[in-house]
C-alpha cells in the first residue's frame, strides 16, 4: 500500500515538473520570437499614450506593454484619470503612482494625473464621453503620440470607469478626430478562468492575438516592483494577483479601427 502510494506521488510529481517545464520553454520560445514579431509594432519608434483611470492600473494590467515599448527605445506618457480618491487617500496615491513610474522608467515629465470632479474614482460612475475624449485628444496633441493605448470593452476587471475609457477613444476614432496615423490599442479582457492562468496562458495568447506583449523574467519583477510602491493598495487578494494574472507577464491588445471597433 504504502510503495503503491509512493509511486503515485512520484508520477504525480513528475507530471507538474514535466508541465512546468514545457510552460517555461514556451514562455522562452514566445519571448525570443516577440522580439522580431510584427506584432508586437517594433517597426520603429514610438510616442505612446497610456491613458488609465486610477493608480496602479499601469503596472496591474499594463506593464508588458509600458516596458516593451520603453525598452525598445520609443518614449511613454501615461495620463491618469484620477488621483485614486475612492478611500479619501488621493494625495497618498499621487506619491504612489509617481513612484511606480519612476520604477518602470516613465520619465515623470511624461505623467499627468488629473484631479477633476466630474471623473472620480467610483466603480459605479460611467464618466462623460466627450469629456474624457476632449482630455485624451489634447493629451495626444500636446504629446504628439502615435499610438494609443487604454482599456478594452470589458475593462480586465468590469470598472466602469476602466470602461469609460475605451468608451472615449472608440468615440475618437469613429468621430474621425485622430489623425489617421495615430493607431488605438485597447488590452484584452479574458475570462475570469483565463485572467488567473498566470503563464499558462502564454500559448493560447500567443496563438489568438492580434498584438502581444511578453515580459521577460526582469521585466515581471519590474511589475511587482512598480505595485509595491502602491502600498495602500496592497490587500490580502492583490498579493494573489501578483502572483496568479497574466496581466503581469502578458498583454495581448487589439486595434480600433473605422471599420470596426474590437
Amino acid at each position: 500500500m504504502d510503495s503503491s502510494t509512493d509511486s503515485h506521488n512520484l508520477n504525480f510529481r513528475a507530471y507538474i515538473i514535466h508541465f512546468i517545464g514545457f510552460i517555461l520553454f514556451v514562455y522562452v520560445v514566445i519571448c525570443l520570437y516577440i522580439v522580431r514579431s510584427p506584432l508586437a509594432f517594433n517597426d520603429k519608434l514610438h510616442k505612446v499614450i497610456l491613458f488609465t483611470a486610477h493608480p496602479d492600473d499601469e503596472c496591474m494590467f499594463f506593464t508588458p506593454t509600458i516596458l516593451h515599448f520603453l525598452q525598445e527605445g520609443s518614449v511613454v506618457y501615461l495620463t491618469c484619470f484620477s488621483s485614486g480618491n475612492f478611500y479619501r487617500l488621493a494625495e497618498v496615491r499621487r506619491k504612489e503612482l509617481h513612484k511606480s513610474c519612476q520604477v518602470l522608467g516613465i520619465d515623470k515629465r511624461n505623467l499627468q494625473i488629473l484631479n477633476e470632479s466630474h471623473f472620480p474614482d467610483d466603480p459605479a460612475t460611467d464618466w462623460n464621453v466627450k469629456d474624457v475624449s476632449d482630455v485624451m485628444l489634447e493629451a495626444v496633441n500636446r504629446t504628439q503620440s502615435d499610438i494609443i493605448v487604454t482599456f478594452d470593452n470589458g475593462g480586465v476587471s468590469g470598472h466602469r470607469n476602466h470602461i469609460s475609457l475605451y468608451n472615449a477613444a472608440r468615440h475618437l476614432v469613429e468621430t474621425k478626430r485622430l489623425n489617421e496615423d495615430i493607431k488605438v490599442l485597447v488590452l484584452e479582457t479574458t475570462s475570469t478562468f483565463r485572467k488567473y492562468l498566470f503563464g499558462m496562458d502564454l500559448p493560447l495568447s500567443y496563438l489568438t492575438a492580434d498584438i502581444i506583449m511578453v515580459s521577460s523574467v526582469l521585466n515581471y519583477i519590474t511589475g511587482w516592483r512598480a505595485m509595491l510602491k502602491h502600498w495602500t493598495q496592497m490587500e490580502w487578494f492583490r498579493w494573489l494577483y501578483l502572483m496568479f494574472s497574466r496581466y503581469m507577464i502578458v498583454n495581448t491588445l487589439k486595434q480600433i479601427t473605422n471599420h470596426c471597433s474590437k
